[in-house]
C-alpha cells in the first residue's frame, strides 16, 4: 500500500512542473489527499499494535473467581492470610508486569484479588465497609477520590477508592475496589508508581471488567 501511494505522489510532483498555473491548485489538493491516506494508514497500523495483547484466564474455584490477565505478565498465586495468620483477610492471587531490563527487582506495579471474610461483623453494608476503609487508610494515605457507583464481576455494586502516598520508601498511587456478597467481601487492589499507574491504567480497568464471581 505504502509504494502505490509513494508511486501516486511522484506522478502528482511531477505534473506540479508540467500543468499550468490554474491547474496546479488541483494538484497541490490531491498531494494533501494522498499525505492524508498514508497518515490514516499509519494511524491503523499504530491501532492494531496496540490492540495485539493477549490474554489468560485465571480461574479460583475456592473462592469462586475468574480474570482475565495479559499472557506476559506473571501470576503469583499467594493464598494466605495476609500478614497474620488469624486475618480475616485472604491474599488470593496477585498479578505484575515482566521484570524490565532482565531486572531481578521486583516491580512495585502490582494487582492483588484478595478475601475477606466479614461474617463475623455482620451485619455490614457496603457503606460501613467502605467508612472503615478509608479510616484505615486515612492514616498512612492520601485519598484521592471515591466511586460509589462502581460494579464488580457483573452488575455487583462496588466502591472504588483511589489513594496515592509513600510506602517503603517508594512513591505509590493505587486503587481501591471492592464489593460485598453474603459473607465476603472481594477485593482488587492496584498500586504502581505514578508514572506506571497513568500508562497501564486501561489494562488494568480491562482486567477489572473482566472479572467473573461465582456466588
Amino acid at each position: 500500500m505504502f509504494n502505490n501511494i509513494l508511486f501516486s505522489i511522484l506522478i502528482i510532483i511531477t505534473l506540479c512542473y508540467v500543468l499550468p498555473t490554474n491547474s496546479r491548485m488541483l494538484v497541490h489538493v490531491l498531494l494533501k489527499d494522498a499525505m492524508g491516506e498514508q497518515a490514516m494508514g499509519n494511524q491503523t497500523s499504530n491501532s492494531n499494535d496496540n490492540s495485539t495483547n493477549t490474554f489468560l484466564k485465571y480461574e479460583n474455584s475456592t473462592y469462586g473467581i475468574k480474570i482475565l490477565y495479559p499472557s506476559d505478565w506473571n501470576k503469583e498465586e499467594i493464598v494466605g492470610h495476609g500478614n497474620f495468620s488469624n486475618s480475616s483477610l485472604t491474599d488470593v492471587v496477585r498479578f505484575s508486569p515482566p521484570f524490565e531490563n532482565n531486572s531481578s527487582e521486583k516491580s512495585s506495579e502490582n494487582l492483588d484479588v484478595k478475601v475477606d471474610d466479614v461474617s463475623d461483623i455482620q451485619p455490614v453494608s457496603l457503606a460501613k465497609y467502605t467508612n472503615d476503609t478509608i479510616e484505615d487508610l486515612g492514616k498512612d494515605f492520601k485519598i484521592i477520590s471515591l466511586d460509589t457507583n462502581a460494579t464488580v464481576g457483573g452488575n455487583n455494586p462496588a466502591f472504588k477508592i483511589v489513594y496515592t502516598g509513600i510506602e517503603q520508601d517508594v512513591n505509590l498511587q493505587a486503587m481501591i475496589v471492592y464489593t460485598l456478597i453474603g459473607n465476603k467481601a472481594y477485593i482488587i487492589s492496584y498500586t504502581a508508581e505514578p508514572s506506571r499507574y497513568s500508562s497501564d491504567i486501561q489494562m488494568i480497568q480491562k482486567m477489572i471488567n473482566s472479572i467473573e464471581l461465582v456466588k
